[in-house]
């Protein structure tokens, strides 16, 4: 599946904001030269189509423009983070990591060859196939993490669809399928990424008070923390249009809070899972925890109480489990 389309679409933005990192703005001509800039990066590591190269770092600037080469380049992405902490090496073997980028809080970064051993047939496919692949691991908390393997084009190609360009925060990480997902959906449709070096209320709220965020992605967790602190006293969060949230369960009495807090701010809740990708979803009123699962590219139903889900979406499979 060729990719070549979001590329145009950043082509038609030139000077508009794509992103905002350390408070300085950085376009979308901005964002294509450094594309091209990593594309030689690559081709002096000689990192070839196809191989399983490994990001660590959180959204900047840098990882975010690499992450796009290495999608134009048909490799396979691992994107991790400092939260792997000392299972890195067991996420890197199970990838079949052969090239590794990390980055520092700064934007700084190294390139070390991994040496792996070992290949997939899954990974097979995908190089057969000259697509793109992303390899995104489960938080493990029932047991062993599984690593599942998607096609980076088939993520990627929801956002054909033109929807509307918001400014927007990253609040979940690189290696979370959430945080995947708003890059794409943002990015494809001319809206500006505003990354944020901290994830504590205060962070949050200043960034949205100083760069005029309209979207916020989220967590109950977090969203609780806020209405808390009462973080939205002290700073003007009045360029807040919608608030989404997922991962985890929403409490009634905090949507309750919420709803009431923000009157006038759209809270939609989003559905998704590793083995998935994010659904698409239609909520209810902002303060109804009530949700509507499916749409374009996926099928529901329920059969003797479970819940089946068909999505176009959905992995290929999991690299260390059996796949269901």
């Amino acid at each position: 599946m060729d990719n070549s389309w979001l590329f145009d679409r950043f082509q038609e933005c030139g000077d508009q904001p794509a992103i905002v990192w350390q408070d300085q703005s950085y376009s979308y001509r901005h964002l294509l030269d450094d594309v091209s800039k990593w594309q030689q990066v690559l081709a002096e590591c000689r990192i070839d189509s196809g191989q399983c190269v490994a990001l660590s770092g959180d959204f900047s600037f840098n990882t975010i423009t690499l992450l796009l080469a290495l999608i134009a380049n048909r490799n396979i992405v691992v994107p991790l983070t400092s939260a792997v902490g000392t299972d890195r090496e067991r996420y890197l073997d199970v990838a079949c990591t052969g090239s590794v980028f990390e980055f520092d809080t700064n934007g700084a970064w190294g390139y070390y060859q991994n040496h792996a051993s070992g290949d997939h047939p899954l990974l097979h496919s995908l190089r057969e196939r000259r697509e793109p692949g992303l390899i995104i691991f489960t938080s493990g908390s029932t047991g062993q993490f599984k690593a599942a393997v998607h096609n980076f084009s088939t993520l990627l190609s929801k956002f054909k669809k033109r929807g509307r360009a918001f400014r927007t925060l990253t609040f979940l990480r690189l290696d979370h399928m959430g945080g995947l997902n708003t890059l794409g959906y943002i990015l494809s449709n001319r809206g500006t990424l505003v990354s944020l070096s901290s994830r504590t209320v205060d962070a949050v709220c200043q960034a949205i008070e100083r760069h005029q965020v309209q979207l916020l992605p989220a967590t109950p967790t977090f969203l609780n923390m806020l209405l808390i602190s009462e973080g939205y006293k002290t700073y003007d969060l009045s360029s807040l249009e919608t608030i989404s949230y997922g991962t985890e369960p929403m409490h009634p009495a905090t949507l309750d809070v919420l709803a009431r807090t923000f009157p006038r701010v759209k809270l939609k809740q989003l559905y998704g899972l590793t083995e998935l990708g994010i659904l698409s979803t239609q909520s209810a009123p902002s303060d109804s925890l009530w949700v509507k699962v499916g749409g374009d590219g996926c099928e529901i139903k329920v059969v003797d109480g479970l819940l089946w889900v068909r999505a176009e979406t959905a992995m290929l499979g999991y690299l260390n489990a059996p796949s269901p």
